[in-house]
């Protein structure tokens, strides 16, 4: 059955669409694979999955379960990896599956950060040079 619904100017089609890839979508990525691992698991496009989250509401909130369960199976990997490069994979991994919760900056802040600090003419910093005894005077 092929459901087309408009989504502002834009016609969507949700051609081979079925309700019960809803449950599949969570299965498939609870085992740690990815939206576009789901889509070669049932042979369609990743393009025709973001049609289907566009049209389905019930097919978007699978997803997000589905990315909920792909982060917690890659935790459970992470815990279990030991050390060397399987713990750096599997930071990796986490770090591109669940950017909000394994990003190094608090908040998610991924912009890189400047401070610009003016040392004195004689090179020396000058609360040093006064603990020294200098006074910040070369």
């Amino acid at each position: 059955m092929t459901k087309t619904t408009r989504r502002g100017d834009v016609l969507r089609k949700s051609a081979g669409y079925r309700p019960d890839y809803c449950e599949a979508v969570v299965a498939v990525m609870g085992r740690g694979h990815s939206l576009m691992g789901f889509a070669g698991e049932i042979g369609v496009a990743r393009s025709t999955l973001t049609n289907w989250i566009k049209a389905h509401p019930e097919f978007a909130e699978a997803v997000e379960r589905g990315k909920a369960a792909r982060t917690r199976a890659l935790e459970a990997e992470f815990l279990t990896a030991g050390t060397g490069a399987k713990v750096a994979a599997q930071v990796f991994a986490l770090k591109n599956a669940a950017p909000e919760d394994w990003n190094e900056r608090p908040g998610g802040d991924r912009k890189a950060e400047t401070a610009v600090v003016e040392m004195p003419a004689n090179g020396r910093d000058t609360a040093a040079g006064e603990a020294d005894g200098q006074g910040g005077h070369g």
